[in-house]
This record gives C-alpha cells, sequence and structure tokens, in this order.
C-alpha cells in the first residue's frame, strides 16, 4: 500500500503486517493524488501544482511535469498494452483536467 499526505511524505506499507517499508521525503507544499505504475513507478500530485514521477525501485524523482497553476489533487493512469504508451490524466482544485501521453517509461 502506499500512502501520499500533507506532510511532504510518500510512505510503502506492507499491507498485510502495516509495517512501514520505505519513506521518501519530497518537498512540495503537500503530496495529493498518487497512481502507480507497474509497481515501479509513482506518480504524485503535489501542492505546488506539479506532478513527480518517482522510480520506486531507486527511490529518485525522474521527472517533474509543470502543467498546473493550482495543487493537483487526482491521478489517474491509463494504459494502452499494445504499444507500452499511457495516457494520465491530472485534475487540480482549479477545476481543471489535463491529459499528458507517456511513452518513456
Amino acid at each position: 500500500m502506499i500512502e501520499s499526505s500533507d506532510d511532504d511524505m510518500i510512505r510503502i506499507w506492507n499491507f498485510h503486517s502495516g509495517e512501514i517499508l520505505n519513506r521518501i521525503k519530497m518537498n512540495n507544499d503537500g503530496l495529493f493524488g498518487i497512481c502507480l505504475l507497474n509497481n515501479d513507478y509513482l506518480f504524485v500530485g503535489c501542492g505546488d501544482s506539479n506532478i513527480k514521477i518517482i522510480d520506486l525501485t531507486k527511490g529518485v524523482v525522474l521527472n517533474e511535469l509543470k502543467s498546473h497553476t493550482n495543487c493537483v489533487i487526482s491521478v489517474k493512469i491509463i494504459t494502452f498494452p499494445k504499444n507500452d504508451k499511457y495516457l494520465i490524466s491530472f485534475g487540480s482544485d482549479a477545476d481543471q483536467i489535463k491529459l499528458w501521453k507517456i511513452s518513456f517509461i
């Protein structure tokens, strides 16, 4: 299980034991919408209006998408399995939804 919170921490939990397996500290004025891709990449909607793509195996931010002017509160991944491309939907608290095509992962 993966948790994001307004204390800028991402916590990865063992669902069965309740043990925290890993913590990743971010500096983003709160972390809100999250979505996991292939158990390796985490897309995080941040309070600073950006979207971070995190490599969970290395615990590092791979990329930062600068898209919104307000807090990003929702993230959704739609996969296209035939060609390994992804459509990512991000929603902000400014009543906006934006779509990104991702194919580098």
